[in-house]
């Protein structure tokens, strides 16, 4: 397997866990520690917990939250959430 297609796995399993499965462990098992967002989900802290908070909400949100990952990147996102009931 090529380096592309094992970085797409992982951002791939990232995502499904995190925002597919609600898994909010997926956070400390992908990113370092040490993990910067430089462009952080709604104004949230530029770390770890600040994507662990954006998950949390999202699966709040959108309950049934699924994304395709295609293409080369994870810029090649498709999600498909509907959103839950309280929103």
């Amino acid at each position: 397997m090529d380096t592309i297609s094992q970085n797409k796995n992982i951002v791939t399993s990232f995502i499904d866990a995190l925002f597919t499965k609600g898994d909010l462990g997926a956070v400390d098992e992908y990113l370092a520690a040490d993990y910067v967002d430089h462009d952080p989900p709604m104004g949230g802290p530029a770390n770890r917990e600040g994507m662990r908070q954006a998950g949390a909400m999202f699966r709040a949100a959108f309950p049934d939250w699924h994304s395709d990952i295609g293409g080369r990147s994870s810029r090649n996102c498709t999600s498909r959430p509907t959103p839950s009931k309280s929103t």
